[in-house]
């Protein structure tokens, strides 16, 4: 539970602060119930049988460890050790994080627990996300169990990860009700990674020093890698007093995260993710002078209009993002590196890149945000399939229902297929989510894309958007279920895709210009 996948729920911000929903739609509003529901959650714990984990094949980390088993037992055995955070993305303070470790207590699995907790503030509603990881009490410390919580006014989503001899077993409570268990492969994360990230010693620290470390990412639902490496040394006054400072970069090496976090002491001072930024504060502050994101406030604008955004099926744009994010490339959008940093990106409406087995395999999975192993879904994915003569046309009936289906609301946020399919409101990510669970129950390999497009002339500007992708005849084909555009027009400029999509780290930084 590294920081660096900590902050995955953030990516709920980019479809909370600018999402293009389709216009002209009256929005439904959460009732006083729903929001007196969520105001309180607590994770639900349903009962999994389960034995004690066995470590998959390969070392958990690689190189340098940062930590001695005694430095872990003694942050990790100690009294309980917390840090807060405010959360910032372009200088505006959208919410608060809190991150701890502590023994485990008599009723709780394994010997320590990591907790993260965050608050976050968009739209004048408030988005409340919880994981709490057991370990084991020796080493090297096992991941024995996870459990999440995600709650919105719109409903709560929880989540329960045991980890049994040969497998994660999972088990998801949406909105009250629980689903059946499902098998995810073993995981291989440990404690020693949350410990590096959010209380690291410094002590032994030297420049050039790396480790790589395993960690179990509830949202894509696998083990993924982090590499440590201590970038930088020097001392510093801080407050008055001479402080040795260091600088750890951790790079996602499954999706290509990175993340920066300033160490003084032991304690981190700030961690960047691209724009968005979490700076250390007294309880007191951080819980305060919460600003929040209103809808237009990640809008990128453009410096002349672009027509209706429909009518277009090529555009050039130049585009500049966080340092260290790559622009995907594809057939359907080419990009270039310029001289002075900038991207320049042509965007085609048509198929992209050639699907993988893999990518087949993984966008044909149920998972707990595609739950499409909700009967509602099943069967209305066969009806609408029913009689259809190919892939496109499944692929447009289905987009046409989702377009129809679902009332245009930007005060809901659902956390999965199944919830969208019951309250049928919601912004692109609810189109999307039920568009894909759909898909995917009618056999065809779907995705969510993240990204920007155009919001149209009267904003004249680039507004956060989710939509999809499927695969038809071996390719990538973007479809808009939003807009109901079975492949989507020209101005929908892809950031990332799938389990590998962090686009999320670009809010705040990204800059566009129209050729």
């Amino acid at each position: 539970m590294q920081l660096v996948f900590r902050l995955a729920p953030l990516c709920l911000i980019a479809v909370l602060a600018a999402c293009a929903s389709r216009p002209a739609t009256p929005a439904l509003r959460a009732g006083p119930e729903a929001a007196a529901a969520a105001a309180t959650p607590e994770v639900v714990t349903p009962t999994v049988e389960s034995e004690p984990s066995v470590a998959p094949p390969g070392p958990w980390v690689v190189g340098d460890r940062f930590l001695t088993d005694a430095q872990v037992a003694a942050w990790a055995g100690g009294r309980a050790a917390e840090q807060w955070f405010g959360v910032y993305i372009g200088g505006r303070k959208v919410g608060f994080a809190q991150f701890s470790v502590r023994p485990a207590g008599p009723d709780e699995p394994g010997g320590y627990v990591s907790a993260m907790e965050m608050q976050l503030e968009m739209r004048g509603q408030s988005m409340k996300v919880q994981e709490v990881d057991f370990f084991t009490a020796e080493s090297p410390y096992r991941l024995v169990e996870r459990r999440t919580m995600e709650a919105t006014p719109s409903g709560t989503v929880s989540r329960r990860f045991v980890a049994a001899k040969d497998a994660v077993q999972i088990v998801s409570t949406v909105d009250g009700v629980e689903g059946p268990a499902r098998r995810l492969p073993p995981t291989c994360a440990t404690l020693e990674g949350d410990l590096v990230t959010i209380f690291g010693s410094l002590s032994e620290l030297e420049v050039g020093q790396t480790a790589t470390y395993c960690s179990f990412s509830s949202e894509r639902e696998r083990d993924e890698r982090t590499r440590f490496t201590v970038a930088n040394v020097e001392e510093r006054v801080l407050r008055g007093v001479e402080s040795r400072v260091a600088t750890i970069e951790m790079e996602g090496l499954d999706d290509g995260t990175r993340v920066k976090t300033l160490f003084a002491g032991g304690v981190p001072l700030e961690v960047s993710l691209g724009g968005i930024v979490l700076k250390a504060e007294e309880r007191n502050v951080a819980t305060s002078d919460l600003v929040g994101m209103n809808f237009t406030d990640s809008f990128v604008r453009v410096d002349r209009p672009l027509g209706k955004p429909g009518a277009l099926d090529r555009l050039s744009l130049r585009v500049k993002v966080a340092d260290g994010f790559e622009i995907p490339s594809s057939p359907n959008q080419t990009v270039t590196r310029e001289a002075d940093g900038w991207f320049h990106v042509e965007i085609r409406r048509g198929p992209g890149d050639r699907v993988t087995a893999d990518e087949r395999a993984a966008a044909l999975a149920e998972t707990g945000e595609f739950d499409y192993g909700d009967p509602s879904i099943r069967a209305r994915a066969e009806a609408l399939v029913k009689g259809t003569d190919s892939r496109s046309a499944k692929v447009r009936a289905i987009s046409a229902w989702v377009y129809q289906a679902i009332e245009g609301s930007l005060d809901s946020n659902l956390a999965t297929a199944s919830q969208v399919m019951r309250q049928r409101a919601g912004d692109c990510t609810e189109y999307t989510l039920l568009f894909v669970a759909l898909a995917r129950a009618a056999g065809i390999p779907a995705r969510e894309v993240g990204g920007v497009t155009y919001a149209g002339d009267s904003l004249q500007a680039f507004g956060w958007h989710a939509w999809a992708e499927v695969e038809i005849d071996g390719h990538w084909v973007q479809v808009d279920p939003s807009w109901n555009e079975p492949v989507a027009n020209a101005t929908h400029l892809r950031l990332g895709s799938g389990d590998n999509d962090n686009s999320i780290t670009t809010l705040g930084s990204l800059a566009i210009e129209v050729r």
